[in-house]
Order: structure tokens, then sequence, then C-alpha cells
């Protein structure tokens, strides 16, 4: 009886370009999103699913102002993330716009199959951009569904969170008690419920400063929000609150909360899109 003869690797049969990158990139988008909390989750996901329209965008066009608006927002994103953006970096997704390489970077090929290429073999076809582009979109509309299923709805929900406005006005919500709350305690005691003290702790001292009753942490609307302070808000509505309780901080004249609260407005404003952020220069 004949062996069976093994194949040298660049003999086999490989799987479809397309889908062959689909699962490459899609476990690199999803190890990417494993070093995030929920919220920064779904900001990379969302660049990500604009990303990737851009790509198929680009690929039909070669329209150069299509990766340049997809640079403009990423390059937003580094500064706003800092060092906590290298786990996306690592991934070196702006290759994915160098047509002519992916299947050599993403391993595809052996350096010697691709330097053996005729030139017109190295572009990948529109059905492989499709199915690309495609399975990441499933991807990832599916992990922001589930992101937003866990995510605190961005206005009241219940009667008891409706009680806690001030009825004489309505720009004194919740989320502007307890970021006041937050920089009080920071500047006037050092006490940061990151670093110094537990939120659960917090949470029990800003029930009792705003008058409403605790149960348990699971149903504590304050616990939800407080552990996100200072950033329970984001960007514009972030600066808006910010901005509301400095000027009680300004009629005390308390001048360390004062310092902290137009920093973080500082590095708020910073992080905008160039369009939002010329809004407050």
């Amino acid at each position: 009886m004949a062996k069976k003869e093994n194949k040298p690797e660049s003999s086999r049969r490989k799987l479809a370009k397309g889908i062959y990158l689909s699962q490459v990139i899609g476990k690199e988008v999803q190890e990417v999103l494993s070093h995030y909390e929920e919220e920064q989750k779904i900001e990379i996901a969302e660049h990500l699913i604009l990303m990737f329209q851009e790509i198929r965008e680009y690929f039909k066009t070669k329209d150069e102002s299509v990766y340049t608006k997809y640079a403009e927002r990423e390059n937003a994103l580094l500064k706003k993330y800092s060092k906590a953006f290298k786990p996306f970096t690592s991934k070196k997704f702006y290759e994915l716009f160098d047509f002519g390489i992916i299947l050599s970077q993403k391993d595809y090929y052996t350096e010697e199959e691709f330097n053996n290429l005729e030139d017109q073999e190295n572009d990948l076809a529109e059905l492989d951009i499709k199915q690309l582009t495609q399975a990441m979109n499933n991807l990832l509309n599916g992990e922001l569904h589930y992101l937003y299923l866990e995510r605190e709805p961005q206005f009241e929900t219940n009667s008891e969170e409706k009680s806690s406005k001030d009825e004489d006005d309505k720009e004194m919500t919740e989320a502007r008690q307890l970021l006041a709350i937050y920089y009080l305690l920071k500047s006037g005691f050092g006490i940061e419920h990151r670093s110094s003290n537990s939120v659960s702790d917090v949470t029990l001292f800003a029930h009792l400063l705003l008058g409403k009753k605790f149960t348990s942490l699971q149903a504590s609307s304050i616990y939800k929000k407080y552990k996100l302070i200072p950033n329970y808000n984001k960007d514009e509505q972030l600066i808006k609150d910010l901005k509301y309780i400095k000027s009680y901080f300004e009629k005390l004249d308390l001048q360390k909360a004062l310092e902290l609260i137009n920093k973080e407005l500082e590095a708020t404003i910073k992080g905008l899109l160039p369009a939002k952020r010329k809004n407050y220069l």
C-alpha cells in the first residue's frame, strides 16, 4: 500500500481570501475588545464598524478622503485613550486599507508564495472585501447588541430616580449631583473611590446626602452611576455637566475643586472630534 504523501503547506487548498481574513481579523477584534470596560468597548466597536464601512468604500473608490476621515477619527481616540490604546494599535488595523499586502501581513501567503505572485494576484477581489466587511459588521453589531443591553439607560427609568430631581431645577440631575459630590470629596478630603475608598462606601454616603433610601447596591441607581464618575456621561454631555456644577464651586471659592474640574473640562474638550471641539475653544 502506497504511503500517503504529505503535501507542502503552499500546495494545500486555502480558504477563500475574504473568509480567511474575516476569521483572522475577527479574532483580533475580539482580543482587542477584551482589554476594555463596557463604555470603552462600545466606543471602540462603533469606531470599528465605521472603519470597515470605510474600507469597503475605499476599495471601490480609492478616494483618499475616505482614509483621511478614518485616520482623523482614530487619532482622536489615540489622544483620548493614550497608553490605554496600545492593545488596539498593536493590531495595525490601518494596514487593512493596503489591499496589496493584507493577505501577506495576515499570513495567508508564505513569503515565498507572495513573492512569486503575479502583480494582478496581489489585490483582493470585491467579493473578498464584501465577505470580510459583512462578517465584521455582523460580529461588531452582535457585540454592541449585548453591550447596549448591559448599559445603564440614558434617561430616568423609575419613580425613585425621577423623585431625585429638584422640581425647581430640572437641570439638577442625579448625575450632576454625584459629580459635585465626587469633586467635593476628592478636593476637600482626598477621598477617591478608585483608590482611597470603595465605591460602595461612597454610595452609602451619597444616599445620605441626597436623601434617597438605600436598599441594596444592585437596586441603587447612585451606585451604578458613581462607579463610573467622573465619566458617567461622556463628551459634550460631560462638558455641560462640568460647567453646570462649576458655578456652584465658584460661588464658594473652592479653588482645589475648581482646578480638578477645569482639568477634566480641558481633557474632555481635547478628546472631542475637531468639528465639535471648535465649539468650545
